[in-house]
């Protein structure tokens, strides 16, 4: 568990019997709480007042207030820690005045904060589990939680940085200009530091300055998964005033409104990262009677790539590429490049690779995330066996010119999923169904693909016509 702050990182090992760590004017100030086996211990002063250790034994009780226009869910007394969702510690006062309706607000899925994914949805923690632990730090500034969906160590995801990373620049403008954000420090909830990993430091560091001149944010505490279940031993961060976003993490810059994608794009220019921003497509539209649906002079300048990936242990190859460079020849002049990108390009090797292309035919993978660089013309075409992680079409929507998810490819040496890819096609997003659950949706995420070129010919064309509409 890492503190950072000012002009770097230290490490921290906090415990029960921690002193505060306390500082004057807008800097945290953590109280360590006690179990009931250290309630004897000495207390330690905070500003000058002294006895402000929290006893576990009475912790303050967990509230929920609301969510407001900004689009944020405020909370007291509310814990986190490696594991999954929002600790609420079940202390005596929590239902009083509520009952069935406080319950309901915190905990069904039909309540508000049912929207809420799972690593961050309320966690009910029992009397005997929460007096067990005895790693607890207590923040007294108002904190913001971001979660970055189960990252830990050396299990790095691009896209899962920026779907908890991409809220502080968000939430660091406010909900306009002269309204800053209530919430002066960060956790990083699920997400492992940046450091040595060169594209984690890169996009921090982006977000970061931005935030930095813009509101009161000054703080990071990092906590990175560990398990699903709770572990009473592990680090738990506890608030006395928290916000959170109420939906889905998914998305890179909170809802991805317009007004924060075109400020993200104002951003990357100012660091000269999107020097092409604002440009028309290679070729102005220009009338044809063909009857096509896109305009082939504009077509035959476009740049497009398909995606080969090189590292990793699912690569979710196109086995067909021959196929798919012959189907481009027919529409653009300029043949068909191959790009990727890995760990050892630098990241703005990385930003050039996303501004290189007008239309890039891809496999799902986490390099996607790089889309937020792209040129606002610049279309995608995702290509996948069945329905089922949208999360890229979801972000497209904001970052990409289009994003057409082209479904309907054949799993390579799988013959059993081969097999269900009928099935699976017909089945509802997300949990799957009986025939096809959650767990064989997965699978068919990882597999290499032979693509179906007539499926992509049509994808192709709505991609063309995205990018060079008919007049």
């Amino acid at each position: 568990f890492f503190w950072g702050g000012g002009g770097g990182e230290s490490a921290i090992t906090p415990s029960a019997t921690t002193p505060h760590s306390t500082t004057t004017g807008s800097q945290t100030r953590e109280t360590p709480i006690q179990s009931r086996g250290q309630q004897n211990q000495q207390q330690h002063s905070v500003s000058g007042q002294e006895n402000e250790n929290i006893l576990i034994s009475a912790f303050p009780t967990p509230k929920f207030h609301g969510c407001s226009k900004r689009k944020l869910c405020k909370f007291s007394n509310v814990c986190f820690s490696g594991s999954d969702g929002m600790l609420v510690f079940d202390v005596p006062h929590l239902h009083d005045g509520g009952d069935d309706n406080t319950t309901k607000q915190w905990f069904a899925s039909e309540g508000e904060l049912g929207k809420i994914t799972k690593p961050r949805r309320p966690v009910l923690v029992p009397k005997a589990t929460y007096t067990q632990m005895k790693n607890i730090t207590f923040v007294d500034e108002n904190m913001f939680i971001f979660n970055c969906w189960r990252m830990k160590g050396h299990n790095i995801n691009q896209a899962h940085l920026l779907m908890g990373l991409g809220k502080i620049f968000v939430h660091s403008h406010g909900l306009n200009a002269s309204e800053p954000p209530d919430f002066s420090t960060v956790l990083y909830h699920h997400c492992p530091s940046t450091e040595a990993w060169p594209w984690g430091e890169f996009v921090e560091k982006l977000i970061w300055d931005y935030a930095l001149e813009r509101s009161n944010i000054h703080r990071r505490l990092y906590l990175p998964f560990t398990s699903p279940e709770l572990d009473t031993n592990g680090t738990i961060i506890c608030g006395k005033t928290v916000f959170q976003e109420p939906f889905s993490i998914a998305k890179y810059l909170g809802q991805n409104e317009r007004r924060d994608v075109v400020a993200w794009r104002k951003m990357l220019r100012d660091n000269k990262l999107m020097s092409l921003e604002g440009k028309q497509s290679p070729a102005l539209p220009v009338s044809n009677t063909s009857g096509s649906k896109f305009d082939e002079r504009c077509a035959k300048k476009l740049k497009v790539a398909a995606w080969k990936r090189t590292e990793g242990t699912a690569l979710r190859l196109i086995t067909n590429m021959e196929d798919v460079r012959n189907l481009v020849a027919e529409y653009s002049d300029s043949p068909l490049s191959i790009v990727d990108t890995n760990s050892k390009m630098s990241p703005k090797d990385q930003v050039v690779v996303f501004q290189s292309f007008d239309v890039l035919i891809t496999t799902h993978g986490s390099q996607l995330a790089n889309m937020v660089f792209s040129r606002p013309h610049t279309a995608y075409i995702e290509v996948v066996a069945v329905p089922n992680d949208q999360s890229f079409v979801m972000n497209g929507r904001a970052f990409a010119g289009a994003w057409v998810y082209s479904v309907g490819h054949l799993p390579v040496n799988q013959p059993k999923l081969a097999s269900q890819l009928e099935l699976c096609m017909s089945s509802p997003l997300g949990s799957g169904s009986p025939q096809c659950d959650h767990n064989t949706k997965t699978l068919f995420k990882n597999v290499d693909l032979l693509v179906n070129i007539e499926i992509l010919r049509r994808d192709f064309e709505t991609a063309l016509a995205a990018v060079c509409p008919r007049n």
